[in-house]
């Protein structure tokens, strides 16, 4: 055999090797993804209180986006895009996460986001990426967790004067050359711009007619205002990185965190509802190259699709459990099984204005299931009525228990355990409370809920027995018109083997004080202590943790039972489900 046969051989057989051991998900030397090759840079612009349907795109009347709808031609323009949520945290956590709030849990106002959670910027990083951010909301700041896993995080509104879009890409323009010698890069900019109250420069606060019967901060022709003045820096955006070569080869990505109501039911902003026009938001995606510029996918994506799409262009390990979905495959001639997949909403705040709202959108229907401030469910159909005008809930028993039944099921598959919740009041000073259960099983588990430094319990006695000490403390939330306390809440989710044994709450009581009123399931009475108790007692279960009411300080005991899986079902199943009826959606 001759030496260029054996090296030939030797090549095959190390390519074979590769091949065999590589991890999945990771570029192949020499197909133009591996360390070899120009690694695209990531670049994700993000527009607060951005409704898709006051852009060109999307067909709105007024001249609000020309840069972007050029731009928007030659990448991919995903048609019905949704935020989770209808304010800023927990959307951006799942954009950063891929999972939506009811998996990640930062839902309320001082929610912050867990230690253990892998972060965009973060698996960016490990896959050796020079990471840039820059901000204007102070939802978004390091204090809850946004900061991790990037080199340069900037605060452009540290004043808290309003830092418009033309400082974030002066600032952009400033860092071109640092930005040029970290390639790869990952840029995050948050423009706070279309928020409440509208104030845009000129001449953008003349551009559009105002109504006389509002004043100027909440004219929608002011919001329309702000629109444009993003508008134009994202086109200076555009022409900054094209200049220096960092565009063409970049996976650009334009998105909103989540919408604007402007009187579409009966009032203005947002984060108190989950209607069409606080979560229906723009997300455009340049891939790199140009590739599929041009097409307009129809299915729905979410911001949690975010995470894996990106991994997925580069190559790199997708983490598993996501809610999320790489939105490359809706690109390819076949649409994948789960296309007409159903998505949750979630929106949960405490404190004196709280809310909560669950929905759940599959095919045409929408179901909205709100606990709070009032209880109401609602059906709606987006096809027939996209502005939500008409509930047909009344009409509809049998859609509504379905869709229900779906959302429950959801909820339980994120949620499933026995919850134990310890409720701040909302003013005085702080109490310290601790706790004793016993089970004559053995807690298999005890995951911590919104817990904080101070707040602490063990399992003891071979995990028969759980102690607990929170410190129950309001905080302050501070807002554009003032500040407000909001109640402390502390938990845990218990796991119990057999899922069947009985527990006993044997001692709740403030250090040194009374005793703390325990409420368990929907019941709102208050148990005497000690309290025992069936861990799959039926009486216990409720659809949702958050539902629970009562005075604080207080304790509240609730199970939340997971549904029976049947494990993923394959398309020919599937369509033969859906044929007859037994699925929703087309």
């Amino acid at each position: 055999m001759t030496r260029t046969a054996v090296a030939g051989c030797a090549l095959v057989a190390v390519l074979v090797l590769i091949l065999v051991l590589r991890p999945k998900g990771s570029p192949l030397p020499g197909d133009g993804s591996g360390p070899a090759a120009r690694r695209p840079n990531v670049v994700v612009v993000l527009v607060d209180t951005l409704r898709a349907d006051h852009l060109g795109l999307h067909g709105y009347e007024r001249d609000t986006s020309p840069e972007l709808d050029r731009w928007a031609a030659g990448a991919v323009v995903f048609d019905r895009a949704y935020a989770p949520c209808s304010w800023t945290r927990p959307s951006v956590v799942t954009l950063f996460s891929g999972l939506d709030p009811i998996g990640h849990g930062v839902e309320d106002r001082l929610d912050v986001i867990p230690p253990g959670l892998p972060l965009l910027a973060e698996q960016l990083k490990a896959q050796g990426y020079a990471t840039f951010a820059a901000v204007t909301n102070p939802n978004v700041l390091p204090q809850w967790g946004f900061g991790r896993g990037f080199d340069v995080f900037a605060d452009l509104d540290s004043a808290g004067h309003g830092t418009r879009a033309v400082g974030v890409m002066d600032w952009v323009e400033a860092r071109l050359d640092e930005l040029a010698g970290s390639e790869p890069f990952f840029l995050y900019l948050h423009l706070l711009d279309p928020h409440g109250p509208y104030d845009p420069p000129p001449p953008f606060d003349e551009r559009f007619p105002r109504s006389p019967l509002l004043p100027p901060e909440r004219s929608i022709g002011r919001y329309d205002g702000e629109i444009a003045h993003v508008d134009e820096q994202f086109g200076r955006l555009l022409r900054l990185l094209e200049a220096r070569g960092l565009a063409e080869d970049s996976l650009t990505l334009f998105l909103a965190d989540h919408g604007e109501e402007l009187f579409d039911h009966g009032a203005m902003g947002h984060g108190y509802s989950l209607f069409e026009e606080v979560v229906r938001i723009p997300l455009v995606i340049r891939f790199p190259g140009g590739e599929h510029g041009g097409t307009r996918v129809p299915a729905r994506a979410s911001l949690a699709d975010v995470l894996p799409t990106t991994l997925g262009v580069l190559g790199a390990p997708v983490p598993e459990g996501l809610d999320g979905r790489d939105l490359t495959e809706l690109l390819a001639e076949r649409e994948p099984a789960w296309s007409g997949r159903g998505l949750a909403l979630s929106l949960r705040t405490t404190g004196p204005d709280s809310h909560l709202v669950r929905g759940w959108i599959e095919g045409p229907l929408k179901y909205l299931r709100r606990s709070r401030p009032t209880a109401l469910e609602s059906l709606y159909d987006l096809d027939a009525d996209p502005g939500e005008t008409e509930d047909f809930a009344w009409d509809e028993p049998r859609a509504v228990a379905t869709l229900s039944a779906r959302l429950d099921e959801e909820l339980a598959g994120r949620s499933a355990g026995l919850h134990l919740r310890l409720l701040g009041a909302t003013e005085g000073e702080p109490v310290e409370v601790e706790a004793r259960l016993r089970s004559e099983g053995r807690f298999a588990s005890a995951a911590p809920v919104r817990l904080e430094e101070g707040d602490s319990f063990e399992l003891v006695e071979g995990g028969r027995a759980l102690r607990l000490r929170f410190r129950l403390e309001s905080r302050l939330q501070v807002l554009s018109t003032g500040s407000r306390p909001v109640p402390d809440e502390d938990g845990l989710v218990l796991q119990l083997d057999p899922p069947d044994a009985s527990l006993v709450v044997e001692e709740l009581r403030t250090v040194g004080g009374r005793a703390l009123p325990l409420r368990t399931g929907a019941d709102p009475s208050a148990r005497p202590l000690p309290c025992r108790l069936v861990a799959s007692d039926p009486a216990l279960r409720v659809r949702d943790p958050a539902e629970r009411g009562g005075d604080a300080p207080a304790a509240w005991l609730g199970l939340v039972r997971a549904a029976p899986r049947a494990g993923e079902l394959s398309p020919e199943i599937e369509e033969r489900l859906r044929a007859l009826g037994y699925l929703g959606g087309p």
